[in-house]
């Protein structure tokens, strides 16, 4: 009888293998399309013996990105240039997890000139550079063009000569320390012309006089400006006092990493801007301001885009300071008093900096597409 039993275990024994193993293979990691600013990741698929749900978990430096993935690819975005990076991602099912690792590194940014804005029409705007990295020529649509003037790095004139609205003319002077000292500025039209005189006590404090004339009559302002700048060097108070009428007009600047995100009026009209993280694709400093403003010679209002619908951008016409300011990024949107106004959108190269752009307005218009091109 003991016999009998001992034989009847071992036959079933026999019948009952050790359980398969279904937790995930192992597999490879692939990293393609690598910018500075991003990465598209793809991994050969994991499997096991029999069928199961597999998903896969991706971590870039530890940190989780994304889970429950069922597909085999994932694009990394907003990275820093010129950065290591170490990708894990781990393939899960019920039974087990299996890993695999990477690393990669980010390409070099590089650091590029605003050269031309082309028109869907072919018309075009071209900006040339001197052997400092300065603006010296702007050419546009070919009936106006500024010229530019540099002594020991410091601009020295502005000649800006329009065949169709008039002609404008810049100057600066400077003291022994090439402290900006006195700058005038003369705007000639059809039937008027402005001209205005500052005179700098220092950077923050100073008098300008506004002589227009019209019609052959002549009308003179006078007005004393004292402004208040944060820890960076940006104004965010700009006090100016009629000195004829006593009327204080003050307004407000606020800033976000490196941008101008709000602006308030003496009136009292609040522009909003919401900016990208990419490289501006304004990369020279613009000077004086020019009127009017077709989109692509529009940059030069407190570094902003200037848009017609936004009329609270001729306050910064009067600030000086204001002629060198740049923002960090670009506009996506601007919002004036709590409505959306105009929107922008971008197509981005390889390098971070815009290689298109189109405005669009409220009314449902939009400025076509104008292509950036860089050197």
């Amino acid at each position: 009888m003991l016999l009998i039993v001992l034989g009847c275990n071992k036959d079933d024994t026999d019948d009952n293998p050790d359980p398969i193993n279904n937790a995930p293979s192992d597999f490879e990691i692939s990293v393609t399309d690598i910018t500075p600013s991003s990465a598209n990741l793809n991994w050969t698929a994991s499997t096991s013996v029999e069928p199961t749900t597999m998903v896969y978990a991706v971590y870039l430096n530890d940190s989780l990105l994304a889970e429950n993935l069922t597909e085999t690819f994932y694009d990394l975005s907003n990275l820093d240039d010129s950065t290591n990076y170490t990708v894990k991602i781990e393939a899960v099912n019920e039974f087990g997890i299996a890993q695999a690792t990477t690393v990669f590194t980010t390409a070099e940014l590089n650091n590029l000139r605003l050269k031309e804005y082309l028109y869907e029409d072919g018309r075009s705007i071209k900006i040339q550079y001197n052997e400092d990295d300065q603006v010296n020529l702007k050419y546009m649509f070919d009936f106006l063009q500024t010229i530019y003037t540099y002594t020991n790095g410091k601009i020295i004139s502005e000649n800006r000569y329009n065949q169709t609205w008039g002609n404008v003319y810049v100057d600066y002077t400077y003291n022994q320390n090439q402290e900006l000292v006195h700058l005038k500025t003369s705007e000639y039209y059809f039937y008027s012309s402005d001209h205005y005189t500052y005179n700098f006590d220092s950077t923050t404090n100073y008098t300008y006089t506004h002589r227009r004339y019209v019609d052959y009559d002549t009308y003179t302002y006078n007005y004393s400006v004292n402004i208040i700048l944060n820890d960076d060097g940006n104004i965010v108070n700009y006090e100016e006092l009629n000195l004829d009428t006593s009327e204080l007009l003050i307004t407000t600047f606020e800033y976000t990493n490196g941008n101008m995100t709000k602006l308030v009026t003496p009136d009292g009209n609040v522009l909003e801007i919401v900016y990208d993280d990419k490289k501006s694709f304004h990369t020279y400093k613009s000077r004086f301001p020019q009127y009017p403003k077709p989109i692509g010679e529009i940059f030069d209002a407190t570094g902003l885009i200037y848009i017609d619908s936004i009329p609270v951008y001729s306050r910064a016409k009067f600030i000086p300071q204001f002629y060198d300011y740049v923002n960090k990024n670009n506009p996506l949107e601007y919002k004036l008093d709590g409505q959306v106004k105009t929107t922008f959108e971008y197509v981005y190269n390889e390098d971070d900096y815009p290689s298109s752009l189109k405005a669009n307005f409220q009314d449902g218009t939009s400025t076509g597409v104008v292509n950036l091109n860089y050197e």
